[in-house]
């Protein structure tokens, strides 16, 4: 049976890895980079001026989240749930048009800073929740990542007829 001092031990050194986290350049980053592309908007901008393309661009940007996921917090289903946020995204922003309206309301940038904050803190709620869907968070990645390869071979399939139909139409003249 653990005595007080094992959980005083376990807890000063969860406190030191938060401090340690908190004031890392990567997770100021990380808020940076959450203000810049949900609440102002960016992340659905650049995907508008660059249309298929630009949703794969601002995932990068999704690093250092993965980063702390992956090496500081050293979490599994962190990480998971890190990538389904990222990979549904990319998805919802290859959708032709109406991709770059549901951006503006799939926020994954500050899902993905609630989360990091949420285990960095220890909150019991959101690390249960995420723990518990961690399985299933997997196999969506998995899902997600088929969606995204098919709906990126129909966008250059609807590319390819447009240029098609636009030559055809160029040559009755």
């Amino acid at each position: 049976m653990p005595t007080n001092t094992t959980f005083t031990s376990k807890n000063s050194k969860r406190e030191a890895i938060r401090k340690e986290v908190e004031t890392s350049r990567t997770y100021q980053l990380t808020k940076v980079i959450t203000q810049w592309m949900d609440k102002y908007y960016l992340d659905p901008i650049v995907g508008l001026f660059l249309p298929a393309c630009g949703d794969a661009l601002t995932s990068v940007l999704n690093l250092p989240f993965l980063y702390i996921s992956i090496f500081k917090v050293r979490s599994a289903s962190l990480t998971f749930a890190i990538i389904y946020n990222t990979l549904f995204d990319i998805l919802v922003g290859l959708i032709p048009a109406l991709g770059d309206i549901l951006d503006i309301f799939n926020k994954s940038y500050t899902k993905n800073s609630r989360l990091l904050t949420g285990f960095i803190e220890d909150d019991p709620k959101i690390v249960g929740e995420i723990n518990r869907k961690a399985i299933w968070l997997g196999i969506l990645c998995l899902i997600l990542c088929l969606l995204i390869y098919l709906l990126t071979l129909l966008v250059i399939q609807i590319g390819t007829w447009l240029g098609d139909l636009a030559s055809w139409f160029i040559g009755l003249f």
